[in-house]
């Protein structure tokens, strides 16, 4: 299971399906409950489990209210560390690379497909707010990010080297 922040991205693969162009909406819906059903299969299996065993009081001290507690108590509120967050983003040691071709691919996305581009950007932003909820900076608390900027990453260099080579090709 994922940082209980980490749900609030639970609805974006259904909003994936939902936004698929050329389906009829009953189609999409049906296979974006489908989705829905699939995303919270691992968190229902872990909590049954937890609950067949008697242990889910704890499970849920443990687990999610320790996690929201140690967000609460730091000082400065949702701004603030989001400004932390960020700051520590840009000192990531793949921020170089990773950041610049994400915006690149965000804006070549932007201009042939909007939805899928605004889905992206909403993982991202999802994944930056629930780093900056949880204020844990340690290394392995940012893949997520990366998971979500690599796709936006990948289609920016795709594009960079598609461009560059268009432009190598006589007439």
């Amino acid at each position: 299971m994922q940082k209980p922040t980490f749900l609030a991205l639970l609805p974006l693969p259904a909003l994936a399906v939902l936004l698929l162009p050329g389906r009829p909406v009953a189609r999409r819906a049906g296979l974006a409950a489908l989705l829905t059903l699939a995303a919270l299969l691992p968190a229902t299996l872990t909590v049954a489990f937890f609950a067949r065993e008697g242990e889910l009081p704890r499970l849920v001290e443990g687990y999610v209210t320790l996690n929201m507690e140690m967000s609460r108590q730091v000082v400065g509120g949702v701004g603030r560390g989001l400004l932390y967050t960020l700051d520590f983003a840009l000192r990531m040691p793949a921020a170089p690379l990773l950041l610049p071709a994400a915006v690149v691919g965000a804006v070549h996305l932007w201009h042939r497909d909007r939805r899928v581009c605004l889905l992206l950007l909403a993982w991202c932003a999802g994944m930056v707010l629930c780093i900056a909820a949880q204020r844990r900076y340690w290394p392995y608390h940012w893949h997520p990010l990366a998971w979500s900027l690599g796709p936006l990453a990948g289609i920016g260099l795709a594009s960079v080297f598609e461009d560059r080579d268009a432009r190598a090709r006589p007439g």
